[in-house]
């Protein structure tokens, strides 16, 4: 069943048929599960696609595959994220990624002392082990940088 819903130039959509088909077609991927099997496989992302990882918050839980967190470029929304997430666990502890590959945490993008994307075909990963005050001021965050961008 695919559902869609369309707000001022910008589409939501949901499908519950294959997962790869629609990683492969978004420009973000947002993902919000308790999952310890990874869902989204990085191979599957296109040029440019922001993978965002809000659910899973212990060792035992991942959302993605090493391929995404290999392929993007990794922000947290805090340093707990780097302890307590299985697919950034997970990734220091086989050597896909170290710490200080980490592109930065939410509070140094918020400020600007982090850029979060350097080019359109950069892809990028947020994940987050914290309040769900967090993940709305990310969302919408993304959303006022695009209406914003809209309007230039």
């Amino acid at each position: 069943m695919k559902e869609s819903v369309e707000l001022d130039g910008v589409c939501f959509e949901s499908n519950n048929g294959c997962l790869d088909e629609l990683v492969e077609m978004g420009d973000i991927v947002s993902c919000a599960t308790n999952s310890e099997v990874p869902l989204v496989r990085g191979q599957k992302l296109k040029p440019g696609a922001h993978l965002d990882l809000v659910g899973s918050f212990k060792h035992s839980m991942k959302e993605c595959d090493d391929e995404a967190i290999k392929r993007g470029r990794v922000f947290v929304d805090n340093e707990a994220a780097l302890v307590e997430a299985g697919e950034l666990v997970g990734a220091f502890e086989r050597g896909v990624i170290e710490k200080k590959d980490i592109g930065g945490n939410l509070v140094e993008l918020v400020t600007g002392e982090k850029v979060g994307r350097s080019n359109s075909e950069e892809i990028t990963v947020f994940k987050s082990v914290g309040s769900v005050v967090v993940d709305i001021l990310a969302a919408q965050l993304v959303y006022e940088t695009y209406v914003q961008q809209q309007h230039k």
